[in-house]
């Protein structure tokens, strides 16, 4: 792997914000400056802390160095730039993310909605193929009580133009002069004897 120029910062990493450090504003003029400095030092100084002196010494170590660098004018414009340029980064970040954030919400949000519309078609769809099935099963039980009734009509019509040929029949032949006409066989129903 190629090794990383050492002197180039990582444009990631946070500047340290010096201002911050001295508890200053940004726009602080050299004298508020030197004020916070002169307080700081006192406050951290290794000798006023003598229960951790190695902390103390860090931290007043950091606190000379950022007063050396805001106190010389070109280092000063160098660190603002710098820190000025992070903030611009971190915001566009920041926004670029909320963006992606808004988008994924807006495409979830219209995802739910098109499964919320396909689950109701899909119940609407089950719900009519089921009512459908009820609705064939209904037409064919009155289609089957149509038919037994139509069915029924035809034998009794079936069975009364027998008979009515039978009368027909035994009078043609001299059955009906006192015989009995149980003794003459009956015929079995058959639809084709209303031909006559």
């Amino acid at each position: 792997a190629p090794f990383r120029c050492m002197d180039r910062p990582d444009r990631t990493v946070q500047p340290e914000n010096l201002y911050r450090l001295l508890e200053v504003k940004s726009w602080a003029s050299e004298v508020e400056i030197r004020k916070a400095y002169r307080r700081l030092s006192l406050q951290c100084h290794p000798d006023k802390n003598p229960d951790d002196t190695k902390r103390a010494a860090r931290v007043f170590d950091r606190i000379t160095q950022a007063y050396k660098l805001l106190s010389d004018k070109s280092k000063r414009k160098t660190h603002d730039r710098k820190l000025k340029a992070w903030i611009r980064r971190r915001k566009a970040e920041r926004a670029t993310e909320r963006a992606r954030r808004d988008k994924r919400a807006s495409e979830d949000a219209n995802i739910r909605e098109m499964r919320e519309k396909l689950r109701k078609r899909e119940n609407a769809s089950r719900k009519a193929r089921r009512q459908g099935v009820e609705q064939e099963c209904a037409d064919e039980a009155r289609a089957r009580a149509r038919n037994k009734e139509y069915i029924s009509r035809l034998n009794v019509e079936w069975e009364r133009q027998r008979e009515a040929m039978d009368a027909v029949l035994r009078r043609a032949m001299g059955y009906d002069d006192g015989k009995k006409l149980s003794s003459i066989p009956k015929r079995p129903l058959n639809p084709y004897d209303a031909i006559v």
